[in-house]
């Protein structure tokens, strides 16, 4: 495996184990499994969300594609963009679960992940020189 995928794996394997570590103190363990499959399943469903709305608006602004939505000179219609990308037959089509927009990740909160796993790298520092493991 390369130094890529191997980076890639090590960030994953961080990022479960904080929130396994976050979700343990306050879940009983017989439903602990429950909850992270439930949580694994959401950010899954969020990705691959993201991903078919990239590949949408990528294609609405290709002169190229067939649903290109600029008329001749080039003029793109931000606003009726925006309306296609909610059409939610778009992404059924392709089998992707449609996200309602309030349910869906924004900027914001991946912001906040990753401030929170700035700090986790921080705690975990200190524990480590403390001679507490994870």
């Amino acid at each position: 495996m390369n130094n890529a995928g191997q980076q890639y794996l090590n960030d994953l394997d961080k990022r479960l184990w904080s929130a396994a570590d976050r979700l343990r103190a306050n879940v009983n363990p017989g439903h602990y499994m429950h909850v992270v499959l439930g949580l694994v399943f959401l950010k899954y469903v969020s990705d691959a969300f993201k991903e078919r709305r990239d590949e949408r608006e990528d294609a609405f602004h290709d002169p190229a594609n067939d649903y290109y939505l600029g008329d001749e000179s080039g003029n793109v219609d931000a606003e009726m963009i925006e309306q296609e990308l909610e059409a939610r037959d778009y992404y059924t089509k392709k089998n992707v679960f449609w996200v309602p927009a309030l349910a869906r990740l924004t900027s914001t909160l991946r912001d906040q992940f990753a401030e929170s796993a700035r700090l986790e790298a921080v705690i975990r520092k200190n524990l480590a020189g403390l001679g507490y493991e994870r």
